[in-house]
């Protein structure tokens, strides 16, 4: 049993100042091109009353409101494309590209899911079909919380005090839409997003009875309107036998499933979060190319979902090519083909959902026994206790994969150690919010506080001691019918930016031996092996006569 040395002086970040840190891109080297274009899922996640930077007051002129939220709707459900003139904290932009649905229910009623375009709520307004105008009376309540209180909907007028905003609800509390035929519907409120100051908007309140007890958030809408459907949805064909294969990318790996159709190849389950998105590829003899802009599907019932692929500089790239061997039941990014695979809201631009990193795909064949021991974990993060903010954190990558870069199918057993000089780190309940002392952190966990969190193959903790280890270890355990299976020991030394690990059971700091170099290998960041490092910084691990490993971090 030999120890070896980690070299990698860059990977971790001891930083002087604070940085929160991002659990959705920690385990990719290099996503500062894409800081920003994290797409939230829920625009109004944070606003309440006096969220907004204005100064804003709401005077009532209506009475009653509708008190119970519209999650379902019966009838006759359409899909169409809502363009809208937006407002939020007195700023004025265009959403011309999001999916909306329309219910026709029986005596002439009407349902608009989420109105008030791209905000995402999953609820319903409620209106009356007369000849060609269809009307919709306010105040409606469209979110509801536990204290009872919730969003409403208003026709709200512009009022402008100096550097004081005032929305004040109409008299005439309603708006219509007129019918222009079946796939066409536009408001008859006329506020183009070309005037500084509309005077009517329909604006989101937040309160008890949808006037007088709340304030205007800030986020609303001057006019929009609805047209036919523009994509069709992404399907398999029924002749296409669908098989398991492995989709491996710099962030670890998954199963997901493929299927070949005379020239083109189908892929489903690729991204994680949304597993069942399917893209497809175009083959060519041994070439496979994936365009850009494809359409995935609806996200969230809100927004849509394409295909961008991008270079690591965030340019867009029309298509990227794969090496595909039919035999083996292989493809794998060409030299200088590899790309972002996103999940994006536009078609063209990067606002993502998802992504995946020059992911490779192969074939599993069902004789194949996936070995249960789990990879090492590799730190990413690490910053000491600031009195100042009053805690420091350390973040990891450890991916759910076994150490042959295979995903693990079942993670109901995986957990992670984490150790501070040596000692091992126990959650104290009443410093976390937990039920009980917590030592061995299980895969998908996330605290109320999210100041504990081993999700998406990386650990991540806040520590609130003032402490300032020299080392901090990890190690990943994955117990299957009862049957423990440890992963190797990584340890880090805060001190010199040294990482050990130790093939044994413990952490030592030996040495590299300067024997006659036999072999070399390379792992990607999360400790998958790989066969063509490209694009990216990897571990090369050098094996000796004498059967030492030396370990640097390279770039390639």
């Amino acid at each position: 049993m030999k120890n070896f040395t980690l070299i990698l002086s860059a990977v971790m970040m001891a930083a002087s100042a604070y940085a929160a840190p991002s659990l959705q891109m920690s385990n990719r080297a290099s996503l500062d091109a894409f800081q920003g274009k994290k797409f939230e899922t829920s625009r109004l996640a944070t606003k309440k009353a006096g969220l907004s930077n204005l100064q804003q007051r709401v005077v009532s002129r209506a009475d009653g409101a509708a008190s119970e939220v519209i999650y379902e709707a019966e009838g006759n459900e359409v899909l169409y494309n809502q363009s809208a003139s937006l407002i939020e904290s007195s700023e004025f932009y265009m959403d011309d590209n999001n999916p909306a649905v329309i219910v026709y229910g029986e005596d002439n009623t009407v349902y608009f899911r989420d109105l008030v375009s791209g905000l995402g709520l999953g609820s319903f307004v409620k209106g009356v079909i007369d000849g060609e105008t269809i009307r919709i009376d306010f105040p409606q309540k469209v979110a509801e919380f536990e204290d009872g209180s919730g969003y409403f909907i208003n026709k709200m007028e512009m009022e402008f005090e100096g550097n004081t905003s005032n929305y004040i609800v109409c008299e005439d509390n309603y708006i219509t839409f007129s019918i222009y035929d079946e796939e066409y519907i536009a408001m008859d409120l006329d506020n183009s997003i070309d005037e500084a100051e509309p005077t009517e908007i329909l604006g989101i309140v937040y309160g008890y009875d949808g006037t007088e007890d709340g304030g205007y958030l800030g986020y609303g809408m001057s006019y929009c309107e609805y047209s036919p459907f523009p994509y069709e949805f992404p399907t398999i064909p029924e002749n296409v036998e669908m098989e398991k294969w492995i989709c491996t990318d710099y962030n670890g790996g998954c199963f997901c499933e493929v299927g070949f159709d005379d020239d083109t190849v189908y892929i489903k389950g690729a991204f994680q979060n949304e597993p069942d998105v399917v893209f497809t590829g175009k083959v060519e003899g041994d070439k496979i190319t994936f365009t850009s802009g494809q359409f995935l599907g609806i996200y969230m019932d809100s927004y849509y979902n394409f295909l961008v692929l991008s270079n690591e500089d965030a340019e867009i790239y029309d298509s990227v090519t794969y090496y595909y061997d039919a035999q083996e039941k292989f493809f794998v990014p060409e030299a200088g083909s590899e790309a972002y695979f996103f999940e994006s809201v536009y078609p063209d631009d990067i606002l993502y959902i998802d992504y995946l990193v020059a992911p490779s795909f192969e074939y599993l064949s069902p004789d194949v026994v996936i070995d249960p021991t789990p990879t090492f974990g590799l730190p990413l993060s690490y910053q000491h206790f600031l009195p100042s903010a009053g805690y420091g954190y350390v973040m990891w990558s450890a991916s759910a994969l076994n150490a042959d870069g295979f995903p693990l199918e079942d993670t109901s057993g995986l957990y992670a150690n984490l150790y501070f000089d040596g000692e091992l780190f126990v959650a104290d309940p009443e410093v976390y919010g937990l039920d009980q002392p917590m030592s061995n952190i299980p895969y998908g966990f996330v605290n109320e506080n999210e100041d504990i969190a081993y999700s998406d193959g990386t650990l991540l903790v806040y520590f609130f001691d003032e402490i300032e280890p020299t080392t901090i270890s990890l190690q990943v355990t994955n117990v299957v019918d009862e049957i423990e299976y440890k992963s190797l020991m990584i340890t880090y030394n805060t001190k010199t930016n040294d990482i050990y690990v130790d093939e044994t059971t413990g952490v030592q700091n030996v040495s590299v031996s300067e024997a006659q170099t036999v072999g070399v290998n390379y792992y990607n960041l999360s400790g998958v092996k790989v066969s063509n490092p490209t694009n990216g910084f990897f571990i090369k691990e050098s094996v000796k006569a004498d059967g030492s490993k030396q370990v640097v971090k390279v770039r390639k």
